[in-house]
């Protein structure tokens, strides 16, 4: 059985707080298909995802946003 989006985006937050917000807010602002295909693109989880997201932060730029993160892993032709 597929999972649903929803289920998908619980399942790699798990307990973090962080990676929950920031999918939600990702989701409202690229939709649906972008985050389904960087659910498909990563495999962290959790607190492990959001360390990705701040080290990408860290390199890219201390304003880059978790959608900037997104965009950068799935591609800005994906938005």
């Amino acid at each position: 059985m597929t999972k649903s989006l929803d289920e998908r985006m619980q399942e790699v937050g798990g307990e973090c707080l962080g990676v929950h917000i920031a999918l939600l807010a990702t989701k409202a602002q690229l939709g649906e298909k972008t985050v389904s295909e960087f659910l498909d693109k990563v495999d962290e989880k959790n607190s492990r995802l959001w360390d990705r997201f701040r080290a990408y932060q860290k390199t890219a730029s201390p304003e880059c946003s978790f959608v900037d993160f997104v965009l950068s892993v799935v591609g800005p032709e994906t938005s």
